[in-house]
């Protein structure tokens, strides 16, 4: 996840579980910001993201670089899996779209 200009491909590591999905929770996020994020492999070459999200709960939407892009109804955590191919968040996510999705 990223803020301006602060985005990084390695900076923060998903951890691998038995079934080999990876997973991570995002701790005490702030309501009322918005926030963008991708998954890579460590790197730029492959990375994915709103694309990839799997049934996109309300709120959660692209943006024009593919981004997932959601804001918090309420200050709390974002649990985030991926198996390879699909993502799913989990939060509570305003219902409102933070920007114009992208389609």
């Amino acid at each position: 996840m990223g803020a301006a200009d602060a985005w990084s491909a390695t900076a923060i590591k998903m951890t691998k579980n038995a079934d080999n999905t990876f997973s991570y929770t995002f701790k005490d996020l702030a309501a009322g910001t918005i926030y963008r994020m991708k998954i890579t492999n460590g790197t730029w070459d492959s990375n994915w993201g709103f694309s990839a999200v799997q049934n996109a709960p309300a709120g959660v939407v692209g943006d024009t670089d593919g981004n997932i892009v959601f804001e918090l109804a309420e200050k709390g955590n974002v649990d985030v899996s991926f198996n390879g191919v699909n993502i799913i968040l989990q939060g509570n996510f305003t219902d409102e779209e933070p920007i114009k999705p992208i389609h």
